[in-house]
């Protein structure tokens, strides 16, 4: 079905329990054009916003506004293509009209996180950005933060080899306990065996061979 608003704007498309929802095509008063899914009376899912000089987004959409992946063309010649949140960019690629060119993270539109910031001659920054600005102790910071994880991962790894070492030497004593302990027992047990021979010198022998037997 088709409704004109008081305003001017039109819907042509198709309806649930009273609201637009479905596919449709959405015509405003500014002579801006929607056309995709739509739910509840608002672009919702996949669809175009175009304006009347043919810039826009295209894209996903949740309850009116841009969210998920898509592309924006907008009137200044800039183009921002991928993932939106709530209607702003989050995190993506976007050429300006003057050759830069950014790819990496958003916040309020603005660069902010991780990114990488290439100029019209080519030259680039890779590193962080805060609410549209390079953060130049970002790489005084990066490397300070790497010394700090190889010194821990350095004293981690020293103090794994000290535990096995002591573990090592605990079990080679207890490993030389265990062993004397029997040693005495064993020394006992043929030492009473040659305590009942008839003279030394069989005691001597039955001595030496329960030894050798075990």
């Amino acid at each position: 079905g088709t409704m004109t608003a008081t305003d001017g704007s039109i819907y042509e498309g198709e309806w649930k329990d009273g609201n637009q929802h479905g596919k449709g095509t959405m015509t405003f008063k500014s002579g801006s054009i929607y056309e995709g899914e739509v739910r509840d009376g608002g672009p919702h899912g996949k669809g175009t916003m175009t304006d009347i000089d043919g810039f826009g987004y295209e894209g996903e959409w949740k309850d009116g506004k841009a969210n998920g992946k898509g592309t924006m063309k907008y009137k200044s010649g800039n183009i921002y293509e991928g993932e939106w949140k709530d209607g702003e960019r989050l995190k993506g690629t976007l050429i300006l009209e003057n050759g830069e060119k950014y790819v990496g993270e958003f916040k309020k539109n603005k660069y902010h996180g991780m990114g990488i910031l290439t100029d019209k001659n080519g030259n680039s920054y890779e590193g962080l950005f805060i609410d549209g600005s390079k953060d130049l102790d970002y790489e005084e910071k990066k490397i300070k933060a790497e010394k700090e994880k190889a010194l821990a991962k350095a004293k981690k790894e020293k103090e794994k080899a000290l535990a096995k070492a002591k573990a090592e030497k605990e079990k080679a004593l207890a490993k030389a306990k265990k062993e004397n302990k029997m040693k005495l027992q064993l020394e006992a047990t043929c030492a009473n065996k040659a305590g009942k021979a008839s003279n030394d010198f069989a005691a001597k022998k039955i001595y030496e061979s329960c030894m050798a037997a075990n």
